[in-house]
């Protein structure tokens, strides 16, 4: 594997500092979105009771409609209540609406707020790919024959920010600048996170090691010739994020730990021996190992 580059102080404490102006979004973020919620809550309760006002209101009009057939000769008062009546309702309707109109407001100004948030914590989360080094880093060389569920076990335990996967296959044919290249690149893999967008099927380690495709290595393909195409410079050793997290299956002993057992009463009868659970991993970036010009 080539030797890394080290970043300078400057930019990891430039990362260092995007790092935390997203968790200080992020926090902001939480806080837009629990008062949107408090707010949107308290909406539809007043909107609950002002339905049951006006069903009684409602009510009310209708006997008082058809007491009034009866005594309209007698009582102009009856008509003066009746249409006071009307009047009230006609408020209270109007009330309703536009207690859904200022509800549906906040409600889109929640989902602008959520989508701002992911999309400027994606690209913070992708850009801690330029962190990657020996210290906090798994890496690990794999091949068709490599067994990945140790060492994705191993990864799960450890306290690494990253796995690398240096790929014994392909390698991405990349066009710059008029010119095609032949470009060899590992992995960049870290944990799986709630709060990031991600794109694409779920390829498995199976499919990654042996980059065979069944419809869901395609993505993933797309996404790391984009992000190499995209760059001013590709260099062998650099490190480039992609342009959205892309999530991997792959399995720890904690998914063939039960899995097809079968109890009776509680009691367990046969032990599991089905492997089907994975665990969702996220492939954030990649790392050039080597670059050629084809033609």
């Amino acid at each position: 594997m080539k030797k890394r580059e080290v970043l300078s102080s400057e930019e990891t404490k430039a990362l260092s500092l995007k790092l935390e102006n997203a968790e200080v979004a992020y926090k902001q973020a939480k806080e837009l979105y629990y008062e949107i919620n408090n707010n949107v809550y308290s909406l539809e309760c007043d909107v609950e009771e002002t339905q049951e006002e006006i069903d009684s209101l409602q009510t009310q009009i209708e006997e008082l409609e058809r007491k009034s057939q009866e005594l309209m000769e007698k009582s102009e008062k009856q008509k003066i209540l009746l249409e006071s009546q009307r009047f009230e309702l006609a408020l209270q309707e109007q009330r309703q609406k536009q207690l859904e109109e200022d509800r549906d407001r906040l409600e889109e100004a929640y989902e602008q707020a959520k989508k701002d948030y992911e999309k400027s914590f994606t690209k913070d989360f992708l850009n801690q790919v330029f962190l990657l080094s020996n210290k906090n880093s798994m890496q690990v060389n794999l091949y068709a024959d490599t067994k990945t569920t140790q060492i994705m076990t191993d990864f799960e335990k450890s306290k690494k920010e990253f796995l690398y996967l240096y790929l014994g296959e392909p390698r991405f044919l990349v066009e710059r600048d008029n010119k095609k290249y032949s470009v060899k690149c590992g992995l960049i893999v870290t944990r799986n996170c709630g709060d990031v967008i991600r794109e694409g099927l779920q390829p498995t380690m199976t499919n990654i090691k042996k980059w065979e495709d069944d419809g869901r290595l395609q993505p993933l393909t797309n996404a790391i010739i984009w992000a190499l195409e995209e760059q001013e410079t590709v260099i062998e050793g650099g490190v480039y994020p992609l342009g959205q997290p892309h999530q991997i299956g792959g399995q720890t002993k904690r998914n063939q730990t039960g899995y097809g057992s079968i109890y009776h009463r509680g009691v367990l009868c046969s032990q599991g021996t089905l492997y089907g659970e994975v665990t969702d991993f996220l492939v954030v970036g990649v790392k050039v190992e080597s670059i050629y010009e084809t033609w």
